[in-house]
């Protein structure tokens, strides 16, 4: 069951729509980088406690591959932790993902599907940030994106461990790519440091009003 921190209705449709923003704006990029159209949406947005996040993507065995970012506020020359940013593709999804991208056919992923996941979630980090930081007081800047293959029950384990010390829910993203016809799921997980979510709907609440 999802948990929405005590948001209105109102409040998680006014993020639903920043990250709508972002979609286009990440449609843009990746149909330019792929030099084909690319369309970003995220069908399904909710908070979801630490804890059922893992069952929201798969069995614990399946193998993912996670594309990681840290996210640091920045405010008169100073810089302080805002959260982190994962884009989670089961593995199946991120070799089709790929082969799209670059018209091939791989069986396997390679150094270079690495790379085009970790652009892929630096621009969906930096397009949805850019929307995001016009509603603060402060920039936010995106760390060089990691990436790596394993389990999922491995990559939430030790993840999350360290997320749950600063809070115990994430904004989740379902994620939808269409490629030539092509639909691939993935999942956009925005964790955000308590302190700066409040801020965040506390703006939300400035401009409604």
């Amino acid at each position: 069951m999802a948990s929405k921190r005590g948001l209105t209705g109102f409040e998680l449709d006014a993020i639903r729509e920043i990250v709508a923003i972002g979609a286009g704006h990440s449609s843009t990029a990746l149909s330019e980088l792929a030099k084909k159209q690319v369309i970003v949406s995220f069908p399904s947005v909710s908070f979801y406690k630490i804890e059922e996040i893992p069952s929201l993507i798969g069995k614990p065995y399946e193998l993912v591959t996670t594309v990681l970012l840290k996210i640091e506020g920045e405010h008169q020359a100073k810089r302080f932790p805002v959260g982190e940013m994962l884009l989670i593709f089961v593995e199946k999804s991120a070799l089709e993902f790929t082969n799209l991208l670059w018209n091939r056919k791989n069986k396997k992923l390679d150094e270079s599907d690495l790379d085009a996941l970790k652009e892929t979630g630096n621009i969906l980090s930096g397009a949805c940030l850019s929307v995001l930081t016009e509603y603060l007081d402060f920039k936010m800047v995106e760390s060089m994106p990691g990436a790596a293959t394993d389990m999922l029950g491995s990559t939430m384990d030790s993840t999350l461990a360290n997320l749950a010390v600063k809070t115990n829910e994430a904004l989740v993203f379902m994620t939808d790519f269409k490629i030539s016809g092509h639909d691939i799921k993935s999942y956009f997980l925005i964790l955000f440091d308590p302190t700066v979510l409040e801020v965040l709907v506390e703006k939300i609440k400035e401009k409604s009003q």
